[in-house]
């Protein structure tokens, strides 16, 4: 039994050689499949996948770092330029240099330091250097001082934003227009003034139904100053204000404008109850310079009751005539 095992596993052995049984069959090459080369388990793919995403990470830890060490260098050199402004001891030449350093980097930094020691100086001549050249760069600088600044001081930075041209200094100014600070509300106003702003003048406009009497004062002055096609219309819709101080203002616009159409809703305020408004009536009406008024403004300056109304219908009666 043993023998006839041995021989039948010589067989089969021959067989892988020639042929199991003796018997051997042409048959047609295949090519080799290579199964994917693995490593502790893993696939060539997958472990290609994974080293990809390893540097991918690498990468992306070095942007960070490198963002990161940028971001350290700007805060120190930034600490630097303040350093600078603030130190006396150096030239201003080099301390405008910090300054205008400051300018592109941290502009609320360099607002809060105009206070500080003689950073006024530097910063204000940094500004009026700017101004100069009509350099929109500082406009957030003036901004930030027109809004900070109190009283006169305001006056200065209007002046630096007439420098430029209105359209970048509209869009700092408007909001300040219902700043809950009165000195800064009326000084923005005043500046879309001056700068006959007809975008300021829609905004200002929507003051004049405004709860607080005097955002309405300032904005009927304000439009009146600014005039425009839709002026007259406005100041008009202010004559029926219950307080006679925007009514006032109101009748100070028109008479700037010089509002012809407004005559005959001007002449009826000559015989209103309140004196003042009696006298702003006269005064517009002399500002327009419609004789019709003539007879009326004459018989206000001689007949009416108190003295401050016939003085002033009287200089608007010269006004009317001609006369010097």
């Amino acid at each position: 039994m043993v023998g006839k095992r041995t021989i039948l596993l010589s067989i089969c052995i021959a067989g892988l050689l020639g042929g199991c049984g003796g018997k051997k069959e042409k048959e047609t090459a295949r090519p080799a499949q290579i199964a994917p080369a693995k490593k502790d388990g893993v696939s060539e793919e997958g472990l290609v996948q994974q080293e990809g995403g390893a540097v991918a990470k690498k990468a992306e830890s070095a942007r960070g770092r490198i963002v990161g060490e940028a971001a350290g260098g700007a805060k120190q050199e930034m600490g630097l330029a303040r350093q600078r402004l603030v130190d006396s001891g150096l030239s201003d030449e080099a301390r405008m240099e910090a300054a205008g350093s400051l300018l592109s980097a941290d502009v609320e930094g360099l607002v809060r330091a105009y206070g500080e020691g003689e950073n006024a100086r530097i910063i204000r001549k940094l500004i009026e250097e700017r101004a100069e050249v009509a350099d929109e760069e500082v406009l957030p600088l003036i901004a930030g001082l027109f809004e900070k600044v109190q009283g006169e001081e305001r006056i200065d930075f209007e002046q630096y934003f007439l420098a430029f041209d209105r359209r970048p200094v509209e869009r700092l100014i408007t909001p300040l227009l219902r700043a809950d600070d009165r000195g800064l509300a009326m000084r923005a106003m005043d500046t879309l003034a001056k700068m006959k702003s007809k975008v300021g003048a829609d905004s200002i406009a929507s003051l004049l139904q405004h709860p607080e009497e005097w955002r309405r004062i300032g904005a009927a002055h304000a439009i009146g100053e600014i005039g425009g096609d839709r002026a007259v219309g406005r100041l008009m819709g202010v004559l029926d204000d219950p307080v006679y101080s925007v009514v006032n203002a109101g009748l100070v616009g028109l008479g700037r404008l010089e509002a012809k159409t407004a005559y005959e809703r001007i002449s009826g305020m000559l015989t209103d109850e309140n004196l003042h408004v009696r006298k702003h009536a006269a005064i517009a009406l002399g500002e327009i310079g419609d004789r019709r008024a003539i007879p009326e403004v004459r018989k206000l300056a001689k007949e009416d009751p108190d003295s401050g109304v016939r003085f002033m219908a009287g200089r608007a009666l010269k006004k009317l005539e001609g006369t010097p």
